[in-house]
């Protein structure tokens, strides 16, 4: 008799420790579940904090920029900022092996996120791609350094087609001349094109002031005779991080030493813009 009640008292202590260990569990269960809930929401509501929402694009990746068309890329920054910042390349040759060091962060349509760039496609002066971005990434020098800074006048201008007609309607016909015979005509009543180097270096500067603090070299690459005047042809590089030297654009030096304009040079065609400086 005494047995069976210690077997029943026992069995009686099973039961209710197996209840009352089943219903920790199942709280601590259930506290769980609220705890992944709670960060499950957050991940997709806070959405700075969780970076499995960014997107990656290419935006470069399919353009053939071989194909014999112009093509322009403009990278802007800043753009909903009141001063933007605007770099471009016109030379697509320069990215047409490389273009898939370039890529750029992004957030799905509708997230609230107010993006900080813009990167936009052109080809022969149409839009064809554009892609806001709130992050870009450039693992490749050779794209770092096929990218100038421009200003958004002149960017609209390049664009437009300002080349050739419309840009040198102020100017007449353009015709090339040899260097050479630029210094024979102007004697000394103008300036040789060593002399219109060390101009550039004295009412441009030696280096970037605005951004890198890269050294800048100017150099005489040709002539030409616009409106009965001769110029001559400047190429401008900087020395990116003491390392090599770098295109970043081209500018007039007219033969009298009284006026440089800012300008563009492709093959067989000159475009004088803007004036940038005179006497």
């Amino acid at each position: 008799m005494k047995k069976s009640l210690l077997a029943a008292l026992f069995l009686v202590i099973t039961i209710a420790s197996s209840i009352v260990f089943y219903q920790i569990g199942f709280n601590a269960g259930k506290q769980h579940y609220k705890n992944d809930r709670a960060t499950d929401t957050t991940a997709v509501d806070d959405l700075p904090s969780d970076s499995s929402i960014v997107k990656i694009d290419f935006p470069l990746i399919d353009i053939a920029f071989n194909d014999g068309n112009d093509w322009i890329v403009v990278i802007a920054n800043g753009i909903y900022t009141e001063n933007p910042t605007y770099r471009f390349c016109n030379n697509g040759e320069e990215l047409q092996f490389c273009k898939e060091f370039l890529y750029v962060h992004t957030f799905p349509a509708g997230r609230g996120t107010t993006p900080d760039g813009c990167i936009t496609v052109y080809k022969n002066g149409q839009e064809v791609k554009s892609v806001e971005y709130f992050k870009m990434v450039i693992e490749s020098e050779t794209v770092e350094n096929a990218f100038e800074k421009t200003t958004h006048d002149k960017l609209d201008k390049i664009i437009s087609g300002y080349s050739s007609e419309e840009a040198n309607s102020n100017f007449g016909y353009i015709s090339e001349v040899p260097v050479k015979d630029v210094e024979a005509v102007v004697g000394e009543n103008g300036l040789t094109s060593e002399e219109a180097e060390q101009l550039c270096f004295k009412v441009l500067g030696d280096k970037d002031e605005d951004m890198t603090g890269f050294p800048k070299s100017y150099k005489c690459i040709g002539g030409v005779s616009a409106n009965n005047k001769l110029y001559y042809v400047m190429h401008i590089t900087w020395l990116v991080d003491n390392n090599h030297w770098s295109y970043i654009g081209n500018c007039y030096v007219s033969s009298d030493g009284k006026e440089i304009y800012d300008g563009v040079v492709q093959p067989a065609e000159y475009t004088i813009m803007d004036l940038i400086w005179h006497e």
